[in-house]
């Protein structure tokens, strides 16, 4: 609320939710560019904020793992990577505890730091490809069915597997098995999810808007 551009921008896509040529794809198009401009802008709040004071506590856990979270979603979509883990420089929780949301909490952490470590490690240095393959897969153990980390593991693998096939994704190896340990069947399944997701299987505007950020990355980059 006290960020009057971004409530404006909230106004705005209100406007723009009620046009009445809705039906163009021309207008959906830009509203939906419009859209991921909007969400980006919610998501990247919690880095403006992180570093506010929580009386004599100090800066507030969830909003610092949140930023740290930010950091990892960032550099995955834009292909960057980072220099440490921002995962690492928090405890993970106990992971002895047998209440459900700790056990919930520590897969997410796992997740997480995961994930994080995977965008520390390069593609073209030989000796972190089994790091790399054995970091895939460590996430792949903690999906929990949950979409987001779908979504976040398929970005990981299509970012680690398509630069493998110079036309990707504009075409690439049909898989001829299912098996996870075929690249070009995890590739494939990866890239059909994120494009379905994208183009409205998504269950919400923030996944269907991360998804179109991804795959429209795929394209510009080849161009």
């Amino acid at each position: 609320m006290a960020n009057p551009q971004l409530m404006a921008e909230y106004s705005a896509l209100i406007d723009a939710f009620n046009d009445r040529n809705l039906h163009d794809p021309n207008v959906i198009a830009r509203l939906e560019s419009f859209e991921a401009s909007v969400i980006w802008s919610t998501i990247i709040l919690c880095r403006q904020v992180s570093g506010v004071s929580n009386g004599s506590q100090g800066q507030n856990y969830d909003l610092m793992i949140a930023a740290s979270r930010l950091s990892v979603i960032e550099a995955l979509i834009t292909g960057d990577h980072l220099d440490t883990n921002p995962l690492a420089q928090f405890p993970p929780p106990p992971a002895n505890s047998t209440t459900l949301p700790d056990k919930l909490a520590q897969r997410s952490f796992e997740f997480w730091s995961t994930v994080g470590h995977f965008l520390t490690l390069h593609d073209n240095e030989a000796s972190s490809a089994k790091e790399l393959d054995d970091t895939l897969a460590r996430a792949r153990t903690v999906l929990d069915t949950f979409e987001n980390r779908d979504v976040i593991y398929s970005i990981a693998i299509a970012r680690h597997l398509g630069q493998r096939w110079a036309d990707f994704p504009h075409s690439f190896p049909q898989p001829i098995t299912t098996s996870e340990k075929d690249a070009g069947a995890k590739l494939y399944v990866a890239q059909k999810f994120l494009e379905q997701e994208a183009s409205g299987q998504g269950t919400t505007q923030v996944i269907k808007r991360i998804c179109g950020m991804v795959v429209r990355s795929w394209y510009i980059s080849r161009e």
